[in-house]
C-alpha cells in the first residue's frame, strides 16, 4: 500500500459534533462506507490499546521500545485532546506527565543535531534489560516583576548513560490537541504561503514564516503543518513520527530502533524481523484520525458574542485566523494560520529558531477543561487561559498589552468566547 496520502479521502465533507463532554474528540463519523469504516476502527485500537514488548502472544500489538516514553497513544492524548500539565508530588517538586517530553538540541559543526548519547529526545522507560535514559521533575518558578507568571524549571534526576554533551541544550513539549487533524491537512499549501510575511513587508508587526520540511510519507519537501515547531508535513509523518519517538515502533517511515550507537542494551534488545506498524496499520490510525468529527462551536450568548468581538479587536484574530478553507472549498475554522511567529525571549524553547512557535490552533480549546491538570502552552506553564495570554510577546505582545488595558469584564468575555472554542 501506497503511503502518499490520497486528497480525495480529505476532501471529503468535514463532519462536526455539538457534543461538549470529554468524549467531544472520539467520535468517528458515522457516515463512512464499510471499507472506510472498519479501516477506522482498527484505527482507533491501535490508537487505544496498549503496545507491549516484543516478542509476546500478541504479535499484533507487540515492538514496545527498547526505549520509550509511553506505551499507548492515550497516555499522551487524554481522550484525544491535549497533554495535561504537572503533577503534584510530595517532593514538592512537580512530576513531568508522559504527555509532555523533553527535546534534546546542540549546535556542532555549524548545524542542529541531536545528542550524541541520547538523541533527540530523553525516554523515561525501558523495556527488560534496557536502562531508561532519564528521569526528570520541574519546579515552577516565579517570574521576576509577575504575581500570577511561573516558568517552569526542569531538573534531571537521573541520567543513566552518562552526561549530556557539553552544548547540549533541551526544552519541554507537551502532546498538541487531535482536534481538527484532517482540516490542517486539507488547507491547500498555497492558501497558507500566501499569509506568510517572513520579512515583514506590510509593516503590521507580524512576520509569519512557513517552512518546508522533508516528508518521508511522500519523499519530498513540503510544507511543515504539525507539531509545535511545524517540523512533520502530514498525517501519516506525524503517526509514524511520534510512534517511532514516543514509543520506539518500527515502520516503512522509521525502520530503525530508536537507540543511538552507543546504547548498547537497547541495541542488543530483541528486535523482530517484521515492522511493528506496517503500512496497513499505519493507514487506518491515519484513516481514524482522519474521519475523527471536529468540534463545534455552539450557538454563543451575548457574554461570549462580545468576547468573539473583542478576540477580532485587539488582533488575536490576525493570528488565530479561521479564514481558511479546504481544498473543496469549505469552511476550516482551526482558529491558527499555521505560521511560525516569534514569541519573544519569555517562551524561548532551545535549538534553532528557539524564539519561533507555530500558532496554536483553538479548534476545542475549550475542551481542554476535562483534563486532570488543564495546561496551555507549548510546556504546560499556563494553567488558564489568561495565563497564557498573558505569556505572549514578541510579535503578539501589542495584542497582550491591549488584553491586559481591557476591563476585568471585558477580559472575563473573551475567555468566555475561547472556552466555547
Amino acid at each position: 500500500m501506497s503511503l502518499l496520502w490520497a486528497g480525495s479521502v480529505l476532501a471529503q465533507t468535514q463532519v462536526y459534533t455539538a457534543d461538549r463532554s470529554k468524549h467531544a474528540l472520539t467520535q468517528v463519523r458515522d457516515d463512512l462506507p464499510e471499507q472506510l469504516e472498519e479501516l477506522a476502527l482498527l484505527g482507533r485500537s491501535f490508537f487505544k490499546i496498549p503496545w507491549v514488548e516484543a516478542p509476546a502472544a500478541t504479535t499484533a500489538r507487540d515492538g514496545l521500545g527498547p526505549l520509550f516514553n509511553a506505551n499507548t497513544c492515550l497516555s499522551c492524548h487524554e481522550h484525544n485532546g491535549a497533554g495535561g500539565g504537572f503533577i503534584d508530588s510530595e517532593s514538592g517538586l512537580l512530576k513531568v506527565p508522559r504527555s509532555t517530553i523533553v527535546r534534546l538540541n546542540r549546535f556542532n559543526e555549524g548545524e542542529w543535531q541531536a545528542d550524541p548519547i541520547y538523541g533527540a529526545q530523553l525516554a523515561i522507560n525501558g523495556v527488560r534489560e534496557v536502562p531508561y535514559e532519564a528521569s526528570y521533575q520541574v519546579e515552577l518558578l516565579r517570574v521576576e516583576g509577575s504575581q500570577q507568571l511561573k516558568k517552569p524549571k526542569l531538573t534531571l534526576q537521573e541520567l543513566n548513560y552518562g552526561p549530556l554533551s557539553s552544548n547540549t541544550q533541551w526544552h519541554l513539549l507537551r502532546a498538541p490537541a487531535l482536534a481538527g487533524m484532517a482540516l490542517i491537512e486539507s488547507i491547500p499549501a498555497d492558501q497558507i504561503r500566501e499569509r506568510a510575511d517572513p520579512d515583514d513587508v506590510d509593516q503590521d508587526g507580524l512576520s509569519g514564516r512557513a517552512v518546508d520540511v522533508w516528508s518521508r510519507a511522500n519523499q519530498r519537501y513540503e510544507l511543515g503543518r504539525y507539531n509545535w515547531k511545524n517540523t512533520q508535513s502530514s498525517l501519516i509523518d506525524q503517526i509514524a513520527n511520534a510512534a517511532h519517538g514516543d514509543m520506539g515502533l518500527r515502520s516503512s517511515l522509521y525502520p530503525e530502533v530508536n537507540c543511538t550507537s552507543v546504547q548498547i542494551e537497547c541495541l542488543n534488545a530483541y528486535k523482530s524481523d517484521v515492522l511493528d506498524l506496517p503500512d496497513l496499520r499505519l493507514q487506518a490510525m491515519a484513516l481514524y484520525l482522519t474521519h475523527l468529527k471536529a468540534p463545534k462551536v455552539n450557538r454563543l450568548n451575548s457574554e461570549q458574542e462580545a468576547g468573539m468581538r473583542l478576540f477580532s479587536a485587539i488582533g488575536c484574530q490576525q493570528c488565530h485566523t479561521n479564514e481558511y478553507t479546504t481544498s473543496a472549498g469549505e469552511p476550516a475554522p482551526i482558529y491558527s494560520d499555521l505560521l511560525l511567529h516569534d514569541m519573544g525571549e519569555g517562551l524561548a524553547g532551545s535549538g534553532p529558531d528557539a524564539d519561533e512557535w507555530r500558532t496554536a490552533p483553538l479548534l476545542g480549546l475549550g475542551l481542554r477543561k476535562h483534563l486532570k491538570y488543564p495546561a496551555y502552552l507549548h510546556d504546560g506553564r499556563a494553567s488558564t487561559l489568561t495565563e497564557a495570554i498573558f505569556w505572549h510577546g514578541g510579535e503578539a505582545i501589542l495584542s497582550k498589552r491591549k488584553f491586559t488595558d481591557l476591563s476585568v469584564e471585558h477580559q472575563r468575555q473573551l475567555i468566555q468566547f475561547l472556552e466555547m472554542l
